[in-house]
């Protein structure tokens, strides 16, 4: 089966599925870069109902190549995984026991086709199914270690080199350089193949044997030479280069050190360049990107949806935002200053008018962040100098002037730092939002309750004889609220040092309650263990069939719960609540996440 054809049993991952059971997830596959992975975007996954398998067989993903049509146990589906690496298949109603997932790819969305094609076993694993409207539902993910994808790559036949590029000062990656990639021949070297280096640094080159395994014929005495360059990987050396400008220009004897000689099939490569950045005295002051993010412009939304949040993740923002772009010394010949100006969304479909913004000033951004720097030459070498930040010095409308010092150069830093809790902040402390008290009762009016928030912000800048304004503003929502958050046992509410019993000898019967609330929340999760024992969880993330992007309402959602436990034992047992929220302060969703936990024993 074409891994380009529609497969069977694919379905919308928010769809409402009646009468059967939706299995949906990410995949990911490790390519040896420990900074980034790709995903298996453009496969078809087959999965299989099969007999209960060992518990260590279970999720342990890797790959064994197999016939097509040789996996054992009956087929349920067939599905071909989005360009975001997410699927959702549509399994039958009753499907009980393990799942065995196959994969059948002959591309994937990021490579090129070589007319390859690759089949086999992923593993396998036991969903934990949970009735839900119209039927059950399981989040299955799929995480492909390195060496398993790298053997998928073989059989399509492609050779993937891979990198980062950082600066070999800071460490900081470089965005938007250009890398290429030769291969150290024995005659003439071959170009393998280039990339443009993403937010994070990161490049990935694919490509055929046959770019570096031909051999042009050598006249005599040279013919006697043996075919080297049939043997082994390819030998790599890099270029990096950036604005016209060549940063990084390794010699071809570079192909021969250590760790680049016969790369395997999968390689990774860490380059990093020292350079003095430079802008030209007269160009443009643009606003581009909130952290990694693209904001929009005339030319689309790029990374933010029309909602004002970001495309993946549907993330909203906090804590301090960088706004990054371009910043030039003058403009037509004279001196430059620019602003950010800003306006609330009185709901979140009406845009502000144009009368409604105001600009950030010193008390909305971090005067302690540079916009740029001061370098002065200490040697002949261009690479020895040192550096003076530039820190912005607003004026009371907002204006920074751009410095006219000649040694004055943009260098990766910010245009400014947005303090977000200036304009939104907290609705509480942490310790005021949760709490074992109140559990599963809706958060009570008052300062306690929190809700959406959406500005739009517009990017201005002047000369003497000019002023401009970025043409499209930038909406985004902003939020620096932990989650209401309130957990608690019936079992324990009248007596939190209660030791349980369990008279009956079957399954143990705990009851969590809830309440949790937040205008961005992820998702939330409950669950029950027994020390060294098995787990039960219970839980919903935001994009669940039914839950909407601004999800919880300010009275938040409340719930409980039957856990029915099997696995008892006289021993001590947790049962927590963990809850994500939806938020970024650029790159990335942030890590922070609210946990409660109550403890227990059992007679």
């Amino acid at each position: 089966m074409s891994s380009s054809t529609p497969a069977a049993g694919a379905v919308s991952p928010g769809a409402i599925v009646r009468g059967g059971s939706l299995l949906r997830g990410s995949t990911t596959a490790r390519y040896g870069n420990p900074h980034h992975a790709l995903t298996l975007a453009g496969a078809t996954l087959v999965f299989y109902a099969v007999d209960s398998l060992s518990t260590r067989a279970e999720q342990r993903w890797g790959f064994r190549r197999a016939k097509p049509g040789s996996a054992p146990g009956r087929e349920l589906a067939r599905v071909r995984v989005q360009d975001d690496g997410t699927y959702a298949a549509v399994l039958p109603a009753g499907i009980q026991g393990s799942v065995l997932v196959a994969i059948d790819v002959e591309r994937f969305s990021y490579a090129p086709e070589t007319g390859g094609r690759a089949f086999g076993l992923l593993g396998a694993a036991s969903p934990g199914w949970q009735e839900a409207q119209g039927g059950r539902r399981a989040v299955l993910n799929i995480d492909l270690p390195h060496p398993s994808y790298c053997e998928i790559l073989g059989l399509l036949g492609l050779w993937l080199v891979a990198g980062r590029v950082t600066s070999c000062g800071t460490g900081d990656p470089m965005p938007g350089g250009k890398v290429e990639v030769f291969d150290r021949d024995l005659t003439q070297d071959d170009f393998l193949g280039s990339d443009i280096t993403d937010s994070g640094g990161n490049f990935r080159v694919f490509f055929a044997p046959a770019v570096f395994r031909g051999i042009p014929s050598l006249p005599p005495p040279f013919d006697a030479i043996p075919p080297h360059e049939l043997i082994g990987g390819p030998d790599v050396y890099f270029r990096v280069s950036a604005a016209g400008a060549t940063l990084l220009d390794e010699p071809a004897s570079a192909g021969r050190a250590d760790g680049r000689e016969n790369v395997g099939r999968c390689s990774y490569h860490d380059l990093c360049v020292q350079h003095r950045p430079q802008i030209g005295v007269d160009t443009l002051t643009l606003w581009t990107r909130i952290g990694v993010y693209e904001v929009p412009n005339g030319g689309g939304l790029n990374d933010f949806d029309a909602d004002g949040f970001t495309a993946s993740g549907k993330l909203a923002f906090t804590g301090e935002i960088p706004f990054c772009g371009l910043v030039a010394q003058q403009y037509a010949g004279e001196a430059v200053s620019y602003r950010f100006t800003w306006a609330e969304w009185t709901d979140l479909s009406t845009p502000p008018a144009d009368a409604d913004f105001q600009p950030l000033t010193g008390t909305h951004i971090n005067t302690g962040m540079p916009y740029g720097s001061i370098y002065v030459q200490t040697g002949p070498n261009p690479w020895e100098f040192d550096t003076t930040p530039v820190f912005p010095a607003p004026d009371a409308d907002g204006w920074i002037a751009v410095s006219q010092d000649p040694d004055f150069v943009r260098d990766g830093w910010p245009m400014l730092s947005v303090r977000t809790a200036v304009l939104v902040p907290p609705v509480a402390s942490q310790g005021d939002l949760q709490s074992i008290f109140d559990a599963g009762d809706p958060v009570p009016a008052g300062p306690l309750r929190d809700r959406p928030r959406k500005f739009s912000f517009r990017m201005q800048m002047k000369t003497a004889s000019h002023f401009e304004t970025q043409p499209v503003p930038v909406p985004i929502h902003i939020n620096n609220s932990f989650a209401y958050l309130r957990f608690e046992l019936d079992e324990l509410a009248g007596n939190p040092c209660a030791e349980l019993e369990n008279p009956s000898g079957g399954p143990l019967h705990v009851h969590p309650r809830w309440t949790v609330a937040h205008p961005y929340l992820y998702s939330y999760g409950v669950e029950l263990h027994r020390q060294g024992g098995a787990s039960m969880t219970h839980g919903e993330d935001w994009n669940d069939p039914g839950n909407g992007v601004l999800w919880t309402a300010a009275a938040g959602e409340t719930g409980t719960h039957d856990f029915a436990y099997a696995d008892t034992g006289s021993c001590s047992y947790h049962c927590s609540i963990t809850a994500h929220r939806r938020l970024t302060s650029g790159s990335g969703m942030v890590g922070t996440q609210q946990h409660i936990l109550r403890t227990f024993c059992v007679e």
